[in-house]
């Protein structure tokens, strides 16, 4: 029997973090329980870790992406507050998929956390070359696989586990 010591909060829940923490951004695929996320978070449900996922099942097509109307801003508020909290912030951009608002938060976070973030830029993906850059500029690790982000998360989130100090 697997013993699950990792906790995973959605919004719009604010939890407080006092074990290692990870924030997921990037491709949103329509099935909640089949996609990078869900898979990513599973792999780590060993660690005594809380994982942080801004994704809402309860969004449909009554939600409208403006500052007014107060379920959408208080997600993308969420989303930043807890970005800020964060140890690691892990970013997919899967091929396919066009995710101009990860675009955005891949731009944010790795100029003002730089090296606290990771990112998955498969090949296919229709910015992949942007991605690099800027993943370049500010230090982030950028991998090609989501086995490979797998890898790296779980050896940074063991890293803070063990109380490696420069990570936290």
């Amino acid at each position: 029997m697997t013993t699950h010591r990792a906790t995973i909060h959605f919004p719009p829940t604010q939890p407080t973090l006092t074990l290692p923490s990870l924030i997921l951004f990037g491709t949103i695929q329509p099935s909640p329980t089949h996609n990078w996320a869900t898979h990513l978070s599973t792999t780590l449900l060993d660690l005594p870790i809380q994982i942080l996922n801004p994704r809402r099942d309860d969004w449909d097509a009554t939600w409208r992406e403006d500052v007014s109307f107060a379920p959408f801003r208080e997600n993308v508020e969420w989303e930043m507050a807890h970005a800020e909290k964060a140890s690691l912030i892990v970013i997919c951009f899967k091929a396919g998929s066009l995710c101009p608002i990860s675009l955005l938060e891949l731009g944010m976070h790795a100029a003002r956390f730089g090296e606290r973030v990771v990112v998955c830029c498969e090949d296919g993906f229709y910015k992949r070359g942007n991605v690099e850059i800027v993943c370049a500029r500010f230090g982030v690790v950028c991998v090609r696989t989501v086995g490979e982000l797998e890898r790296a998360v779980r050896e940074w989130m063991e890293g803070l586990c063990d109380g490696e100090e420069g990570r936290k």
